[in-house]
């Protein structure tokens, strides 16, 4: 009768250890839509993980206008302009500004309702014009890291876009992308490999070197991740062990 009693507890144990841990998740832009305009939303159990996703952009930083100038049609006249890419809801999360001078920001934070770990992801159109392609003067500078500037990951940039800062974690953009604003080009990649993230942050900059940039956009893309098991799980975990062993030390 222990022997059984050792074995339903065995099972048991395991039965409730093994679903808190979760396979590798997506949010894709195929699949979830941001609502135009709207600074904050928050995407509920992405891909079936359990953890909900937040997006908070911060336009606090920029004197000018944060709308379009001369064309709403890119955004679908989303103010400020943030959309699923131009009414697309299949490319990557585009968002602009028109600053009035030089160093001016947005903030983009993301953050997870659960810590999560193998988070990597693409932020595209990372770029300049010098109004060669009749888009005004501008120069992207995106500013990278993870919970509070507690954590960098490794980011690779296209052949075209600048890198620096102490933990490499600054891309300026230096050629004209030839695709429309936001859409795929100019690409910068971040992995923060197994490093636990809370959230990570987008600072996008009108650059110092244009004085009074005209309008601007980047995009990010899909994030991948995966969940870091709960504690009590682990825990569990531990606790089918001890079980094993003692079952194995009372025969």
């Amino acid at each position: 009768m222990k022997s059984n009693t050792t074995k339903l507890l065995l099972v048991g144990a395991c039965s409730l250890a093994l679903p808190v841990i979760s396979s590798a998740s997506v949010l894709d832009w195929d699949v979830e839509d941001y609502s135009g305009g709207f600074l904050n939303q928050t995407f509920l159990n992405v891909d079936g993980s359990g953890v909900d996703v937040t997006f908070s952009f911060d336009y606090s930083n920029v004197s000018g206008t944060p709308m379009l100038p001369d064309d709403t049609s890119q955004t679908n006249g989303a103010t400020p302009p943030i959309n699923a890419n131009f009414g697309d809801s299949n490319l990557p999360l585009a968002f602009g500004m028109d600053a009035l001078t030089a160093g001016e920001w947005i903030d983009l934070t993301v953050s997870f309702s659960t810590p999560i770990d193998g988070l990597n992801f693409n932020i595209y159109d990372v770029d300049a014009d010098d109004d060669s392609n009749n888009r005004g003067v501008y120069t992207d500078s995106v500013t990278l890291f993870a919970n509070s500037g507690a954590t960098y990951g490794t980011i690779t940039p296209g052949a075209d876009i600048l890198q620096s800062g102490a933990n490499s974690e600054i891309l300026t953009g230096t050629v004209s992308s030839s695709q429309d604003p936001g859409m795929f080009g100019n690409t910068v990649s971040a992995d923060f490999g197994a490093s636990v993230i809370n959230s990570f942050q987008i600072r996008y900059s009108a650059d110092g070197s244009v004085p009074s940039p005209d309008f601007q956009y980047i995009s990010l893309g899909n994030l991948n991740f995966d969940v870091v098991p709960e504690p009590s799980s682990a825990l569990l975990a531990l606790g089918a062990g001890a079980i094993l062993g003692f079952r194995r030390r009372r025969r």
